[in-house]
């Protein structure tokens, strides 16, 4: 969406303000208005790529595959050499298992835009899965030096030296005493408990009307997460942002005051906060992943049942680090760290971290809050 190429009309000013308010849609996540927007824009100016590339963004994520890369291609038959549409044709041909086709797309977006960490990010990511690890670590070598901040590429490189024959490299990415920090949120000002405070993060969740069952790209199963949660300070949300804030303070003043840690790099000039709601149910559980978009990320526990309080099921429920997709060959050569959740846990790790939810058993919910921290 980085990408507008000019409109080929005498009403520009009038297709960029359409085009602005689309975004304004999206990143208010009315995504079928935007979509309904979008149409009638490209109806209108039919040669204006950056709206119909616009329009396959929001495709995919409706799930719509197709569309979206009749999008995309239809950009390509006007602009061949049109990076934006490039770069999502890519990200499509690595998901579908083509990462041949992927690489021979990035390297032409690289060409029209040399200096887009997201395209040497995507290289890397194509390369990769192409099996051409040498190539792959000089992209993701690339993007970070373009941007020391980017979350995509640290994420990623993470990824490729996970299935590398690097032992010593798998080892520290996940250092987890030195990676991973526990600690117990207190009563925050305007709460007489923890109880009540819990109470209160519960019931905003539970009313929260963005919660979707198993959405679509995302990792929870047998259960529902919300988009980004909207705060304000005299709320518990409001409230708990503030204790991220502060426990990523603290992350830093501990771990990063000497050397860096490996591929978490120096704290970005300026970040901010993003935060979601999960709800899980009996067999809910989360599949493994990482948050490539973040810098730290982590969880907070509001509920938990007492099955997995008790120790009554043995590890269900519990959090796991180290364990990567399936697809990453050296799986079965890490360690693997396990934390039992618990009402008030805060859990802060660096994004890259590969981690997932068992699943459990109870009649009971087991209720979070996920959190990105996020360059820029």
């Amino acid at each position: 969406m980085a990408e507008i190429a000019p409109v080929a009309d005498a009403n520009a000013d009038e297709a960029l303000k359409g085009y602005s308010e689309a975004l304004d849609m999206i990143n208010a996540e009315r995504h079928a208005e935007a979509l309904v927007l979008l149409a009638k824009l490209v109806e209108k100016f039919p040669k204006f790529p950056a709206a119909i590339v616009l329009r396959g963004f929001l495709f995919f994520k409706m799930g719509r595959v197709d569309r979206a890369r009749a999008c995309y291609e239809s950009v390509l038959e006007m602009v061949p050499d049109h990076a934006e549409a490039l770069t999502n044709l890519a990200a499509l041909d690595i998901e579908e298992g083509n990462p041949a086709q992927a690489v021979e797309r990035l390297l032409i977006a690289a060409r029209q835009s040399p200096h887009r960490t997201d395209i040497q990010s995507n290289l890397g990511v194509a390369l990769h899965d192409a099996g051409d690890f040498q190539a792959a670590r000089r992209h993701f070598e690339q993007a970070l030096s373009l941007d020391a901040t980017d979350a995509h590429a640290r994420a990623y490189l993470a990824n490729l030296i996970l299935d590398s024959d690097d032992h010593n490299g798998r080892r520290w990415l996940n250092d987890f005493d030195a990676l991973i920090d526990v600690s117990t949120v207190a009563a925050p000002e305007g709460w007489d408990n923890v109880a009540s405070f819990l109470g209160d993060l519960e019931t905003a969740l539970k009313g929260e009307a963005s919660m979707q069952d198993s959405p679509a790209h995302r990792s929870t199963v047998g259960g529902a997460s919300s988009r980004p949660l909207q705060t304000t300070d005299a709320t518990a949300l409001g409230a708990l942002r503030r204790r991220i804030v502060e426990a990523a303070d603290s992350y830093v003043r501990r771990h990063l005051s000497g050397d860096d840690l490996p591929l978490l790099g120096r704290r970005p000039p300026s970040v901010s906060i993003s935060m979601w709601g999960n709800i899980l149910k009996s067999a809910g559980h989360q599949t493994t992943h990482n948050h490539p978009s973040g810098w730290l990320s982590g969880v907070f526990y509001v509920k938990v049942p007492e099955p997995i309080l008790n120790g009554g099921n043995g590890q269900d429920g519990w959090i796991e680090f180290g364990r990567p997709r399936a697809e990453y060959g050296n799986a079965d050569q890490l360690d693997l760290r396990l934390f039992r959740p618990r009402p008030g846990m805060l859990i802060v790790f660096p994004s890259y971290l590969w981690h997932r939810t068992l699943p459990f058993e109870s009649e009971q919910t087991r209720i979070s809050i996920a959190f990105d921290v996020v360059a820029g």
